[in-house]
């Protein structure tokens, strides 16, 4: 209970009618050139960021109240400073690579918490037809975050092992290239009772037939 009364009021800390003033600024430029600013408290960044600890309380603090952010997203930024404040969000309007960026951001300023936050998050990430290649494309690219990028690929590499029994999937992109050479090296799994990749249940019995194969009466 106290626990949950603590949260709130660290949720209430960038509300308008919150008595206690911010003392930052970040300005973050998206791709489109447009700005979106946020606001924030020095000292409570530091409790939770020891590169913002440095950056405000070092021997080389920054001094000015505006500090310009780049090589990220406002998206990005925005469910930083969210999970920062413990204030609720809903990770799953994030896209894949707004997903990398967050853990950029996580690696960036280490904040505590957030790149398990990250990688809780990707675990259910939902994987289809028509996102899988660009998915493996994405998490191929952001593979310095190993553990996200990993989740990610095993996930696709799980759908594709299902999925091929019945479609064929298109990797003729060039810019896919990569990815579909990382997805082919990485272990596929294969059915236990027919020893095969591809599952053999409900087809016509083969005349190679193993033992524990299901088959059609």
């Amino acid at each position: 209970m106290m626990m949950s009364a603590i949260k709130l009021k660290f949720a209430s800390l960038l509300d308008e009618s919150s008595l206690i003033p911010t003392d930052v600024t970040f300005e973050v430029q998206d791709e489109d050139d447009t700005v979106q600013v946020f606001k924030a408290h020095k000292h409570y960044l530091a409790l939770v960021s020891r590169v913002c600890e440095a950056k405000f309380f070092g021997s080389l603090k920054e001094t000015k109240e505006t500090v310009v952010i780049s090589q990220t997203t406002s998206q990005a930024f925005l469910t930083m400073i969210r999970f920062i404040y413990q204030k609720d969000s809903n990770w799953n309007e994030n896209s894949v690579t707004d997903l990398f960026e967050i853990a950029n951001l996580a690696s960036y300023y280490d904040v505590a918490g957030m790149m398990t936050k990250v990688e809780e998050v990707v675990v259910d990430y939902p994987i289809n037809l028509s996102n899988v290649v660009y998915v493996a494309f994405i998490a191929d690219r952001f593979s310095m975050f190993s553990n996200v990028s990993q989740i990610l690929l095993g996930k696709c590499v799980a759908f594709i092992f299902l999925t091929l029994r019945t479609h064929v999937l298109d990797f003729s992109d060039p810019q896919y290239a990569r990815a579909a050479l990382r997805l082919l090296e990485m272990p596929m799994g294969y059915c236990t009772n027919c020893k095969q990749f591809l599952c053999q249940e409900a087809k016509p019995v083969p005349q190679d037939v193993h033992l524990g194969c299901r088959v059609r009466h």
